[in-house]
């Protein structure tokens, strides 16, 4: 750590607190009832739910379908995870290859020889936090394969039973969150890269990835017509209105 400058300590600063103050953000204005994909996602979540539950037929083969496929999705990126933490394990004594390139560039921090092993290890703790969030999203998306299982597949009076509804849609939501948590962890360690070449490039970085997630939570073309979609939803659901 004696190696860092200050503009070594500025930068991991800036990156640490767009990191925790966006996620604090997003929480907010999510409880504010701004539009944003993770609010879209949980009400549609809740149109699957009750479709389901609504359904006469005893055949829930599409949905357990769509559980694996989500369930898949987890894992692939909890075995991703474990194979990046052990390839930077691997390379934090052993990149002498890398440091030969990054001297080539024709801007490159002073220090990086001596500050090579921090910055690794720096990247190795942001996506240990990553492992942990998908991991508990992966139990979670269990739990709520568990619920979707046993639910009654019976039709029923939604305005009088969904709380049971919302109970598991929460809980799909709960894991959908966790998952979301994690890939901007992923982001946010990717932006570290930078880091090998030059502190400004650090913070630059650290800038474009939260530009970046935020444009596509609050404001991308695919947010857009999930809304467009989801208001047709609700004019489908006549015994309740769901949330937009």
């Amino acid at each position: 750590m004696e190696a860092l400058i200050f503009l070594d300590y500025l930068a991991l600063a800036v990156m640490l607190s767009f990191w925790l103050l966006y996620d604090r953000y997003a929480e907010y204005r999510s409880s504010k009832g701004s539009r944003s994909l993770i609010d879209i996602a949980n009400s549609m979540r809740a149109h699957w739910i009750h479709n389901f539950m609504q359904s006469k037929s005893q055949n829930r083969i599409v949905d357990a379908q769509m559980v694996n496929i989500l369930h898949r999705g987890i894992s692939f990126f909890v075995s991703i995870t474990i194979f990046i933490i052990g390839g930077l394990i691997a390379i934090l004594n052993s990149g002498d290859a890398i440091l030969l390139v990054l001297h080539k560039l024709p801007f490159y921090a002073e220090n990086i020889e001596q500050t090579w092993s921090v910055k690794v290890i720096f990247m190795i703790v942001v996506f240990v936090v990553a492992f942990f969030r998908l991991t508990w999203s992966l139990r979670q998306s269990q739990y709520y394969a568990v619920a979707i299982s046993g639910a009654p597949c019976i039709e029923f009076n939604v305005k009088k039973n969904y709380e049971l509804v919302e109970k598991i849609a929460n809980l799909m939501s709960d894991s959908s969150k966790n998952f979301n948590n994690a890939l901007r962890s992923y982001y946010f360690g990717l932006s570290i890269m930078a880091w090998f070449v030059h502190p400004i490039a650090f913070i630059i970085s650290s800038i474009v990835v939260v530009w970046v997630i935020y444009r596509r939570e609050f404001h991308s073309e695919t947010l857009i017509m999930l809304d467009e979609i989801n208001h047709t939803y609700n004019q489908f659901s006549e015994d309740r209105k769901f949330p937009e």
